[in-house]
C-alpha cells in the first residue's frame, strides 16, 4: 500500500510544495486517485439529480468533453456508468466530429483532410455506441446546427456535413442480450436552435426522416466487443501504457475496417455476425465464449495470444499480435 514520504506536504497552499504532491500522486497513485474523482463526482451527481428530481424536473447529463467511457474516466475520472446509477434520466452525446471538419485553419490551426473526416464520423458513431453499452440509459445526439462565437452554420456553410452527422447517429446499431439490434441513439438535440425559421425546421425533418432506419435487414463488417471491466483496463494503461481497447478500435477504422456494431463482453455468444476483440482485458468467461464461436471470422488483438485455439492466420504490427479466426463453414 503507498503511502505518502514525510517529506511531501499533504496541506499546503505552497506553489512548489503542491507541485511536489501532485507529481507523487500522479508517479504512484494514479489509478487510487482517479478511481476517488469518480467516486466524488459521482456523490455531487446523486446531490442534484435528487434535488431536481423532487421538483419534477428530469436530469440529462452531457458525455465529458465529447469523450468515450473509457476516456473521460481515464483522463478525468468521469465513469458515465456512476453517474447512470445515480437515476439521470438520459446522457446527451455531443457530436463535435462535423465542427471539427468545418472550422477553418484560422480557427483551430489545423488543417482537416478527408481521411481525417472519415475517421471523425466513424469514431463519433463508436464511441456513441460505447456510452449506450456503459450506462443503459436513453441517449440523445447533440446534433451541432451553427456557432454564435466562429459565425457559421450547418444549414448553410456544409449541409452535406450536417446530413453525415445525422445519417451516422442514425445507423448506429448495438446487439443486446437477446441477440437482437438496438439503437445507440433515441433521439436528437439541436446545438444553438433558437430562431431558426421554419424552412430550416423543414429540412432538418425531412433530412431525420430520411435517415430514420429502425431495422437492420442484414449484417456486414465486424461486431467489436465492448470491455466492461474498464477500470482493470485503466489500471493496466496507468502502468504499462500502449493500446486499450477503443484506442485499437479507433486505430482499425481509420484504417479502413468496417465495424458496424458494438456488443458487451458478456454478450457474445448471441451475435450473429463475425467478431472483433482486443481479448487482453477480457476476463476468462469472454475468453471461453470466444473460442465456443462457429461460423464467423473472429478478429484476436492484444500484446498476447489467449484464445486457446489455432488461427486461420497470424499478424504481428509493432507489439501487437493479431489473429485471425476462420470458423465458417465450407459450403
Amino acid at each position: 500500500k503507498t503511502v505518502f514520504p514525510d517529506s511531501i506536504s499533504l496541506i499546503t497552499k505552497n506553489k512548489k510544495e503542491h507541485l511536489q504532491r501532485y507529481r507523487f500522486t500522479m508517479d504512484n497513485l494514479r489509478y487510487e486517485w482517479t478511481e476517488f474523482i469518480s467516486e466524488r463526482f459521482a456523490q455531487f451527481f446523486k446531490k442534484i439529480v435528487d434535488k431536481l428530481h423532487s421538483l419534477n424536473k428530469l436530469v440529462y447529463f452531457n458525455n465529458a468533453w465529447t469523450c468515450s467511457p473509457f476516456e473521460a474516466y481515464y483522463r478525468y475520472g468521469v465513469d458515465y456508468r456512476k453517474l447512470a446509477k445515480c437515476g439521470v434520466d438520459a446522457m446527451v452525446f455531443e457530436d463535435t466530429g462535423g465542427s471539427g471538419t468545418l472550422l477553418s485553419y484560422e480557427s483551430l490551426w489545423v488543417q482537416v483532410g478527408e481521411e481525417r473526416r472519415k475517421f471523425n464520423q466513424m469514431r463519433f458513431r463508436l464511441t456513441q455506441m460505447a456510452l449506450k453499452l456503459a450506462t443503459d440509459i436513453p441517449i440523445y445526439n447533440m446534433t451541432t446546427l451553427q456557432d454564435n462565437e466562429e459565425q457559421w452554420n450547418f444549414i448553410d456553410n456544409d449541409f452535406n456535413e450536417y446530413r453525415s452527422m445525422i445519417a451516422r447517429r442514425s445507423i448506429a446499431f448495438l446487439q443486446n442480450e437477446k441477440g437482437g439490434y438496438e439503437k445507440g441513439c433515441q433521439g436528437s438535440l439541436y446545438c444553438l436552435s433558437d430562431g431558426l425559421p421554419k424552412h430550416v425546421w423543414d429540412s432538418i425533418h425531412q433530412t431525420e426522416s430520411f435517415f430514420n432506419i429502425e431495422k437492420v435487414l442484414d449484417e456486414y463488417g465486424f461486431t467489436a466487443v465492448y470491455v466492461e471491466n474498464f477500470e482493470k483496463e485503466a489500471d493496466k494503461l496507468i502502468k504499462d501504457k500502449g493500446y486499450y481497447s477503443e484506442a485499437c478500435y479507433y486505430e482499425l477504422i481509420k484504417s479502413g475496417l468496417p465495424i458496424t456494431s458494438m456488443v458487451k463482453e458478456s454478450n457474445i455468444d448471441v451475435v450473429k455476425g463475425n467478431l472483433l476483440a482486443f481479448t487482453d482485458m477480457l476476463d476468462e468467461n469472454s475468453l471461453q465464449l470466444l473460442e465456443k464461436e462457429q461460423n464467423k471470422v473472429i478478429v484476436e488483438i492484444g500484446y498476447k495470444n489467449r484464445l486457446n485455439k489455432k488461427p486461420t492466420a497470424s499478424f504481428v504490427c509493432g507489439e501487437l499480435k493479431i489473429n485471425v479466426y476462420n470458423t465458417q463453414k465450407e459450403v
